[in-house]
């Protein structure tokens, strides 16, 4: 997964992002699931993260021994209108592994950066060797998870790729991932709000349409 980088404190996190994207870019160049190019909805090309989720990534995912830390991320839907900038939910959990104590060894940390675009290839995954999503972002939050089994976030991932994507399913995905690193608590108020706003850009987004069909 790359070489390994060291925790940066939460405060200095999106402010030291330049600094570590050089890093970034070296980790990802190792890495086979590279951004897929999509239309917005002004026709402009835009690209969206990782690779989709099958049942080979669910696998190795289940394989994992387990997940240590959790982050929560929110960024602009691809492709959509300004009032969308915060709606994008990115969640980053971190690899455990039995032979490191204290965070520290020879292994360098790896993570796993889940994604789901209702409207642009449904639940993607991307490989890393940093905490830290590409692009523009905003951290919500982080929290230590306690050890969750890869088995449990595979079994997540899995029943959610059964479940029909409406335009909320990225909030719900996401809180469900959380949930089952048992944080729902630590993170019920950034849902909340999640709810409410990804409700209202949807609301906003049916209007358009029907403005536009009524123009017709």
């Amino acid at each position: 997964f790359g070489s390994s980088v060291h925790r940066l404190e939460t405060s200095s996190r999106n402010s030291r992002y330049h600094q570590l994207s050089a890093m970034v870019r070296a980790c990802d160049a190792k890495l086979p699931d590279l951004p897929e190019c999509i239309r917005g909805r002004q026709g402009a090309a835009v690209t969206i993260p990782g690779g989709p989720i099958d049942s080979t990534i669910i696998s190795e995912i289940h394989n994992v021994w387990g997940f240590d830390m959790i982050y929560l991320y929110t960024a602009a839907i691809p492709g959509a209108s300004e009032a969308a900038k915060a709606l994008h939910q990115i969640v980053v959990v971190k690899m455990d592994t039995p032979d490191k104590e204290d965070g520290t060894g020879d292994e360098p940390d790896s993570f796993l950066e889940f994604h789901c675009f209702p409207d642009h290839g449904g639940f993607r995954i991307r490989k890393t060797c940093i905490e830290v999503p590409g692009g523009k972002f905003t951290l919500v939050k982080h929290e230590r998870c306690g050890g969750v089994y890869g088995y449990r976030i595979a079994d997540t991932v899995e029943d959610w790729l059964a479940k029909p994507i409406t335009f909320s399913t990225g909030v719900e995905f996401a809180e469900a991932l959380v949930k089952t690193c048992n944080l729902q608590e630590a993170f019920s108020d950034h849902f909340k709000e999640a709810y409410v706003e990804i409700n209202a850009w949807h609301d906003e987004v049916e209007k358009e349409k029907a403005a536009a069909r009524a123009a017709m």
